[in-house]
């Protein structure tokens, strides 16, 4: 289904972190399922995971049904994996989710409340991007049904979105191929209608390929949580427009001037969900 621009497109393994300097980098793969898991997923796309050199170690964490009240993660520049003991099948959390709204989940239905994270999506370690509380200000389902509602946005200064329209869409139609009326959207929603907004097509093209070479859904961003979202940030101290979109698990975002086969990226959202989490 496409959408117009405008208002219808409208552990095995011993813990290694250093007090709250950070930590070191992991020793190896927490489980052998685990290190399957990133073999696949690199060889599809690469730094699908982020290089093991970057992964960190972690003990436990706590949660309420798995055995023994904790479950193994491992953490990755693009990820947590998980498993409730070192047999089960290999997930991904849920970071973006939680990061947007400043509940760490630690069981089914059990929670923490924090704040959400005030970290840069985007771009270079910072608060003054887009960052992760901003979420907050959209809901994770649009219905393109509904009347004067957008489906995309413009950052702007003090943390404000401005709707993404026919006429302001205009100075990012060369780079981001979107003169409207575009034909380069497409809605997707997951079955329950929780999750649901407009794709910026190449990242729905990005994740169909992925769920084609069989990573599991779990593994991939999961359903889109936040509109696209167009996005001033500053890449090697650059200021750089990015199209940004959130899902369940991961951030893509979209870079004109990357080469063509990494334009679409993932962010690191598992640095900033441990950095967020445990400090350093």
């Amino acid at each position: 289904m496409r959408q117009r621009w405008g208002f219808m497109l409208s552990v095995a393994m011993v813990a290694l972190w250093v007090g709250t300097l950070g930590v070191q980098a992991a020793s190896g793969y927490a489980t052998p399922m685990i290190q399957a898991a990133w073999q696949q997923g690199e060889a599809v796309q690469p730094n699908f995971w982020g290089p093991p050199v970057n992964a960190k170690d972690v003990s436990p964490e706590p949660y309420k049904e798995a055995p023994g009240g904790k479950r193994i993660v491992q953490y990755f520049d693009k990820a947590r994996m998980e498993q409730f003991d070192p047999n089960a099948r290999v997930t991904t959390g849920l970071l973006t989710v939680e990061l947007k709204s400043g509940k760490v989940q630690l069981g089914n239905g059990t929670f923490e409340q924090r704040a959400p994270a005030q970290i840069n999506i985007a771009g270079d370690p910072g608060t003054t991007g887009l960052t992760y509380a901003d979420l907050s200000q959209f809901a994770e389902y649009y219905d393109p049904s509904s009347p004067n509602t957008y489906s995309a946005y413009i950052f702007g200064e003090n943390h404000q979105f401005t709707p993404l329209t026919a006429e302001n869409a205009k100075p990012y139609a060369a780079q981001f191929d979107v003169p409207p009326p575009s034909d380069t959207f497409t809605y997707v929603a997951d079955p329950s209608n929780h999750y649901g907004q407009v794709v910026y097509t190449p990242f729905k093209d990005f994740i169909d390929r992925l769920t084609a070479a069989n990573i599991p859904i779990d593994q991939t961003p999961g359903y889109p949580i936040s509109p696209v979202i167009v996005a001033t940030v500053p890449i090697g101290g650059k200021a750089t427009t990015v199209f940004v979109q959130a899902f369940e698990r991961r951030v893509l975002t979209y870079n004109p001037n990357n080469e063509s086969a990494f334009r679409v990226e993932f962010g690191n959202i598992g640095q900033h969900y441990y950095r967020w989490r445990y400090g350093g």
